[in-house]
């Protein structure tokens, strides 16, 4: 399994699961566990984790344990969550007032770490200056690809 993986999505409550995971020792049913890893350094209890009975990957803010419970989940059986990108399937997002799940269109995993979400360019051509915002469609050439807000490059 990849050393790191990471969450990212286009809406605002995808930012309290969004980052970069790190793989953990602990196993859950002999497949890989991620820990978030925070900006500052420091762990946090957050996981991604595979849920054998449920065949779901799911994202917990509890840490490392047994239950189908968390804020979201992946439904589907690949071995990696990172492998969930490659799949038609999307990410479901629990919505508390309403107690249901919903899908989250643009919400992924990926190999490797947690790219921004916008970046400022400044220089080069005319019309190439501004602010880029992440494609949440996928990655180029296993990097993320972005695009001026506004314009079609």
């Amino acid at each position: 399994p990849p050393e790191r993986v990471f969450l990212i999505g286009p809406l605002k409550s995808h930012d309290a699961v969004s980052g970069t995971y790190k793989l953990m020792a602990d196993r859950n049913d002999g497949r890989p566990a991620y820990g978030l890893e925070s900006e500052e350094g420091e762990d946090t209890k957050q996981v991604i984790r595979y849920h054998p009975q449920s065949k779901r990957w799911i994202v917990d803010p509890e840490g490392l344990r047994n239950e189908s419970a968390g804020d979201l989940y992946f439904p589907g059986n690949v071995p990696d969550p990172a492998e969930t990108s490659n799949t038609k399937a999307e990410w479901m997002m629990l919505d508390s007032s309403s107690d249901t799940w919903t899908p989250q269109p643009g919400f992924a995993c990926y190999v490797g770490r947690c790219p921004a979400k916008q970046v400022l360019f400044q220089g080069g051509p005319s019309g190439l200056a501004g602010v880029y915002t992440f494609c949440f469609t996928g990655l180029h050439n296993e990097r993320g690809a972005y695009r001026k807000e506004g314009t079609d490059i």
